[in-house]
């Protein structure tokens, strides 16, 4: 099983909503059985597990996207990007994120776990292209 992350790399000042974890099934599982409420998301090898925010239940995008994670046979969920920079914490570099869950499959649910890594950096200044460009000439 393999996880993407999206954002690739995670600025640690940023104040964007979502992170993205795409969730590559194996071809025997069906991603309308997987139990989205119970999928989890562990930092590095720390304990706490973050939960994945609720996807609506209902109208034509959710209705097209849905079935095109069936016909693909992934799942694609999305974690607080904020609860995901404070788990870091202040370490930049690769991490590692775990994606924990269940489907259901031959009439038992099943635990699956997939891994991938997340690129972090901390960009300090914003505008700090301006201080190169807008030099006084003598």
């Amino acid at each position: 099983m393999t996880v993407k992350f999206s954002p690739h790399h995670l600025n640690l000042k940023s104040r964007d909503k979502w992170v993205t974890a795409t969730i590559q099934l194996p071809p025997e599982y069906d991603p309308s059985q997987v139990d989205r409420a119970g999928i989890g998301l562990v930092v590095g090898k720390s304990d706490p597990v973050m939960a994945a925010q609720p996807e609506p239940q209902h109208g034509l995008f959710t209705k097209i996207w849905r079935k095109i994670q069936c016909r693909m046979n992934f799942v694609a969920v999305k974690f607080d990007r904020q609860e995901v920079i404070r788990a870091i914490g202040s370490a930049s570099g690769t991490i590692v994120l775990t994606v924990d869950g269940e489907v259901l499959h031959n009439g038992g649910w099943l635990e699956f776990s997939g891994s991938g890594a997340i690129q972090t950096f901390e960009k300090s200044n914003r505008w700090g292209f301006l201080k190169k460009g807008w030099r006084k000439r003598k």
